[in-house]
């Protein structure tokens, strides 16, 4: 994986997220398609701290989209993967 990867660098507008070496851990476990239980598992933490560090990534993410596009992505329907994948890059 590239470092501008690992920064969460988006090469579409520039914009870079800094994410902790461990929410990195858990981006990539849930690109994997791991759920919470099996990354709180894989990295020997509890769930309740997984669901905390998606959070606070997803804040970060949120902080970086522009809020015409963050309502219009709320009222899209499902299908397909999860909302948490998607932001994910899955």
């Amino acid at each position: 994986m590239s470092s501008e990867r690992r920064r969460g660098l988006d090469r579409r507008r520039g914009v870079t997220a800094k994410l902790t070496k461990r929410e990195q851990e858990i981006r990539d476990l849930i690109t994997a398609g791991l759920g919470n239980k099996d990354i709180a598992g894989r990295l020997n933490i509890s769930t309740n701290t997984v669901k905390s560090h998606v959070h606070n990534m997803l804040g970060k993410l949120a902080a970086l989209t522009p809020p015409d596009r963050r309502r219009s992505r709320n009222r899209r329907g499902g299908g397909g993967a999860s909302r948490r994948s998607q932001q994910f890059g899955r």
